[in-house]
């Protein structure tokens, strides 16, 4: 009895021996590589590695130290966690025959690094925005409005803000359920005193696994998704930097900015309603938490959205924001089509004339409008916009929702809610459909 006693224990203690023997040389190799890639560049030093049972495999205490920069890029740790330790186990030959996991979480946990030296240079030469001026070249909402020459925050910004290093945490992971048909993604970065955000979102999917849905021509259904951001405190920061530097009360340079913001998005095509105007002053003013919510109605039309009005959208998206707990009522705007469209990224609108190619082509430009169809035909084009006259010369339109033998259901976005109208076929004389 003794003897298969012991003989238990030690295949237990061989078993886990081997398991986290094998992980830890899995990625003892990877980092010996990564060591060899950047060596000309960079040097790399790690404290040691972890693995547990319960499927996460990491690294603590990880210094990177750039030849060319005077400090030091820590990182407490940074993990991989599938779904089990088996998961884990096999994580090495998915990636190797391109199968991604039903379930993966990557996390980063203080990294950090100084704001001095040439870390400001390195992150300058990151920011492809740099060269976009805030004169009118560029068009950026969430850039920094009213303060001098300042369009966005860099290192220096930061510094003068009272900030010596940056330091942010994140994780990132999705599950997939081929059974449920559903993916549920969410991340979040956590920067000390710089902000917080945290977004979730829980799609429907078709397919046995990730490669399936990406590879998948159906687009996906969004059940659900959340977007929650609180500043700690930036958004204070920086107004009170920037009412210092342009040498303005900190309440007047907030309401300027809040004007400039309004007027620069009305420059490119949209235009907010007036509480949402109230509602970005009172934010850069004292920060808190924004919390944005979308929720969509069932059986939307993702192709045809174009077809809508954007107060449309946000209705069919049940779109909720709340600021500092506190729902906002009225969330309707207005974008001038022509102006929107025929603003170019750089924020040059287009000249009139053709679209040509850099070989002179021709551009070929599609056009959708209503075309008569065969009433008979109405069921193809289940959630498309349709326009109906009737035998009364009532003309009716709006988004198809149903269509059996006898009638057509037209669906109308109105205020304070929608509208249905069954539509009998016998009494209609022209249907046409937005194609």
């Amino acid at each position: 009895m003794k003897k298969i006693f012991w003989g238990i224990v030690f295949i237990s203690v061989a078993l886990i021996g081997s398991y986290k023997g094998y992980l830890w040389y899995q990625v003892y190799q990877q980092l010996s590589e990564v060591k060899e890639q950047v060596a000309p560049f960079a040097m790399v030093k790690y404290g040691w590695i972890y693995s547990t049972f319960d499927g996460e495999v990491g690294v603590r205490d990880i210094k990177i130290t750039p030849y060319l920069l005077k400090g030091t890029i820590s990182i407490d740790e940074l993990s991989l966690k599938a779904k089990d330790a088996m998961a884990l186990l096999s994580l090495g030959d998915k990636f190797a025959q391109r199968t991604p996991p039903e379930e993966l979480r990557i996390k980063t946990t203080n990294m950090s690094f100084p704001l001095d030296g040439r870390f400001e240079e390195l992150l300058n030469s990151l920011d492809v925005s740099s060269d976009i001026t805030h004169s009118g070249d560029g068009f950026n909402p969430f850039g920094v409005y009213s303060c001098g020459d300042t369009a966005s925050v860099k290192g220096p910004e930061l510094i003068a803000m009272g900030y010596d290093r940056f330091t942010v945490s994140s994780e990132v992971g999705y599950r997939f359920n081929f059974r449920a048909e559903r993916l549920v993604f969410d991340a979040t970065v956590d920067s000390e005193s710089m902000g917080r955000s945290e977004f979730s979102v829980d799609v429907g999917v078709s397919g046995r696994d990730i490669y399936d849905v990406v590879r998948s021509n159906t687009l996906p259904v969004i059940n659900r998704a959340t977007w929650r951001f609180n500043d700690n405190g930036f958004y204070r920061r920086l107004s009170f930097y920037c009412s210092k530097k342009t040498e303005t009360e900190r309440p007047r340079y907030v309401e300027q900015a809040a004007q400039e913001w309004d007027a620069d998005l009305k420059d490119h095509g949209i235009t907010l309603n007036a509480s949402l105007v109230d509602t970005y002053r009172d934010y850069i003013l004292d920060g808190g938490l924004l919390n944005v919510e979308v929720s969509p109605d069932r059986g939307i039309d993702y192709s045809s959205l174009s077809l809508f009005s954007a107060n449309d959208i946000i209705s069919m998206l049940n779109v909720r924001i709340m600021l500092n707990g506190v729902l906002l009522p009225d969330l309707s705007l207005t974008i001038d089509e022509q102006q929107f469209s025929t603003t170019t990224d750089d924020g040059q609108p287009l000249t009139g004339g053709d679209v040509t190619s850099t070989d002179s082509a021709e551009a070929l430009v599609v056009v959708k409008s209503y075309q008569e169809t065969e009433i008979e035909e109405a069921a193809e084009f289940l959630k498309r916009r349709a326009l109906i006259e009737l035998d009364t010369g009532k003309r009716v339109e709006g988004m198809i929702i149903l269509v059996d033998e006898h009638f057509v259901e037209l669906e109308q976005i109105v205020a304070g809610g929608k509208v249905s109208y069954p539509l009998r076929k016998r009494n209609i004389t022209s249907f046409k459909v937005w194609r």
